[in-house]
């Protein structure tokens, strides 16, 4: 999130502006994470992990979709929100589907892995970050679809 910020103040991202006062910053940046524990908590009250994924799922998409088309930052910060919420929800339900459906004796292997994954993935957002944050316009590919 850092690199993207970066590009939306000094590459023209966001509707040409050039600077965001600090307390946008950290809405831009602190509103997925905020909504995560939302996404975290509301996963007690899904009745099963599959239909908490499809939910999950719709939230990350729309959320995606919001963040690289806005064109207020408004809905800039209403899909980081979605993503955060779908996130978390993803956190809760991925783990509980996989011990579900893992046979006992690869259960255990089965969830470490599924989280290894999760770590895998942060770390190539890093790098493609990395390589889009320079880009014309690249932000929208970082943040969103």
């Amino acid at each position: 999130a850092a690199g993207a910020l970066f590009n939306l103040e000094h590459a023209q991202g966001l509707f040409g502006q050039k600077e965001f006062s600090p307390m946008m910053e950290g809405w831009i940046v602190g509103s997925a994470w905020a909504s995560q524990i939302v996404g975290n908590l509301a996963g007690i009250y899904v009745t099963s992990p599959r239909k908490a994924l499809i939910l999950a799922t719709t939230l990350e998409i729309l959320g995606s979709m919001l963040t690289g088309c806005s064109t207020t930052i408004s809905a800039f910060i209403c899909g980081r929100l979605l993503n955060g919420l779908g996130l978390g929800l993803t956190g809760v339900a991925v783990g509980q589907y996989t011990s579900e459906v893992a046979p006992p004796g690869v259960r255990g292997g089965a969830v470490a892995f599924q989280e290894t994954n999760f770590v895998v993935g942060a770390l190539l957002g890093v790098v493609a970050g990395k390589h889009w944050v320079s880009a014309d316009g690249g932000w929208r590919r970082v943040w969103g679809p």
